[in-house]
């Protein structure tokens, strides 16, 4: 909902034209953890950004008889399997895709990350939390030690199993995948018979890229804009065959934003 809140409000998408696919895991590659214990033991923050938040989230654990661990990026502990790290924990803090992986393993998760804290998940709030990727519109509270140990003491291992199965049935991956290639042939139906051709489409091109007319310097926000544009670009099928290598694009538009001379 966050996206296409963006289609609408900043870019003018008519909501006729939106379809929303929301997130979703592989159920194959997550096995479903035994049952949670009674009372919560361990604890995971999940985060490439779990550094600046792991502490307090110790902080507010410990009285509580909860053991936390980090893995993320910037912790150096990276975990290329979760389905099997996972199983390992009773409570999760973490957001989006990785607090969807964590209730698909059946744990109980807290939404939690740099940006804030949001609410243990259950089955209460699953539904509204979903269409907000369990991600940035969640974290609604500041970090601090008893916001967190709130959360943490709406521990329900019944409910957070009742979770997993709902994530497990409904989010899955082999469903979204049916999904977008719906979109995606409905999509080339309705391009076939209003496609003005090549000329039409490098115009509506030329047209988005306006937006990046600041001078885009090495290593400035205009450049990482222009690079993610441009990559976006070289995605989209016709223009991606008229598209020249990324350097050259860049030395173009810087030509073209300092005007003449």
């Amino acid at each position: 909902d966050t996206v296409r809140d963006r289609l609408v409000s900043e870019w003018g998408v008519p909501t006729s034209d939106i379809r929303v696919i929301r997130n979703f895991v592989d159920p194959s590659a997550l096995p479903v953890r035994d049952p949670l214990p009674a009372r919560p033991a361990r604890a995971l923050v999940f985060s490439n950004r779990a550094s600046h938040h792991v502490a307090i989230v110790r902080q507010a654990c410990d009285p509580l008889g909860l053991a936390v661990d980090a893995v993320g990026e910037d912790v150096g502990r990276v975990s290329t399997d979760p389905g099997r790290l996972l199983p390992q924990y009773d409570i999760v803090f973490a957001k989006a895709r990785c607090a969807m992986e964590a209730m698909a393993v059946g744990c109980a998760v807290v939404l939690c990350d740099r940006a804030g804290v949001g609410p243990m998940v259950d089955t209460r709030n699953v539904d509204e939390l979903r269409r907000l990727n369990f991600g940035l519109r969640t974290l609604r509270a500041a970090h601090s030690p008893q916001v967190i140990a709130d959360a943490v003491r709406a521990y329900d291992p019944a409910d957070a199993a009742r979770v997993s199965l709902r994530i497990r049935e409904e989010a899955r991956l082999d469903t979204a995948v049916d999904q977008l290639l719906d979109t995606y042939a409905e999509v080339l139906a309705e391009w076939q018979p209003r496609s003005g051709g090549a000329d039409e489409e490098l115009r509506s091109v030329a047209d988005y890229l306006q937006q990046f007319r600041a001078e885009p310097t090495p290593g400035s926000a205009a450049a990482a804009l222009l690079r993610a544009a441009y990559f976006r670009l070289a995605r989209t099928p016709i223009v991606r065959w008229f598209l020249p290598p990324a350097s050259t694009a860049l030395r173009i538009h810087q030509r073209l934003t300092r005007g003449p001379g």
